[in-house]
């Protein structure tokens, strides 16, 4: 079970949850990713990437 009060916070957070979604829901890889994405607010994959690029590391 995909727990709905986890927002992943990095690209391999958010590739997890899809992961989740996947098994759970029994959807296509790329359907649960664009799940995955939107519940961490996000438009898509690109969108995604553009903004945790600009963001600082975490220490």
């Amino acid at each position: 079970m995909v727990d709905d009060s986890f927002i992943p916070t990095t690209l391999v957070g958010i590739k997890i949850l899809a992961k989740g979604i996947k098994r759970e829901h029994e959807v296509p890889h790329h359907l649960a990713l664009d799940m995955a994405f939107q519940k961490a607010g996000y438009r898509d994959y690109k969108d995604t990437r553009k903004v945790l690029s600009s963001q600082p590391p975490e220490p």
